[in-house]
């Protein structure tokens, strides 16, 4: 079981924010980077059954910032449970369900139509239908920013890794309606059996 606890919400913001604009640093030559990186990613990230922590997401167009737990059961499971908002984000394998706690309205999509597949995926495999179009680094963060193949204006998610064990710090979904939501993993917790009750989809 490993636990990570990370900086204060001001520097993590930093990374994604104008002031990490400052700090990337472009790799000249992305095939060839993504070649040596691509695997050493995949790796790690196949390593990780569980984790489980908190969250801070924030939307840009409305401007808000919500903070929650989250579980991730690998392979397919996901639960975002929302503390400011009645809401929850629950994946069962194969569906993603957005959930409103208040009303028990439920709206649910194939977990392949969706960004989180390649989180979620068993097989982490980042050939497999999707596009890098860049990676960039901070001295102590990695992004790795693609698309799915063909599917350009569908919008780009970009992955946040520990830069040295490639551990998932976030990611960052920007639509082509010119919405980005940005989640920050915080408190991260690795190896840790979830209860699969978490992952379960009501009838809605």
């Amino acid at each position: 079981m490993t636990k990570i606890t990370f900086l204060s919400r001001r520097r993590l913001l930093a990374l994604v924010g104008a002031g990490a604009a400052s700090l990337l640093v472009c790799l000249s030559a992305v095939a060839e980077e993504v070649s040596v990186l691509r695997p050493r990613i995949e790796e790690a990230m196949r390593k990780i059954s569980t984790q489980q922590g908190s969250f801070i997401q924030i939307d840009s167009i409305s401007g808000n910032g919500h903070r929650g737990q989250f579980w991730i059961s690998r392979p397919g499971k996901l639960r975002f449970a929302y503390d400011t908002r009645p809401e929850m984000l629950v994946a069962n394998g194969q569906h993603v369900a957005r959930i409103n706690t208040r009303t028990g309205a439920v709206s649910r999509v194939r977990i392949g139509a969706t960004p989180l597949r390649v989180i979620l995926n068993d097989e982490v495999d980042l050939t497999d239908g999707v596009t890098i179009t860049k990676m960039e680094q901070t001295p102590d963060s990695l992004f790795v920013t693609f698309y799915e193949t063909g599917k350009r204006g569908q919008g780009l998610l970009t992955l946040f890794l520990d830069v040295t064990t490639y551990e998932l710090r976030g990611w960052k979904i920007e639509e082509n309606d010119g919405n980005v939501t940005t989640v920050i993993l915080q408190d991260t917790i690795s190896g840790l059996a979830a209860d699969p009750e978490l992952f379960v989809i009501p009838a809605g």
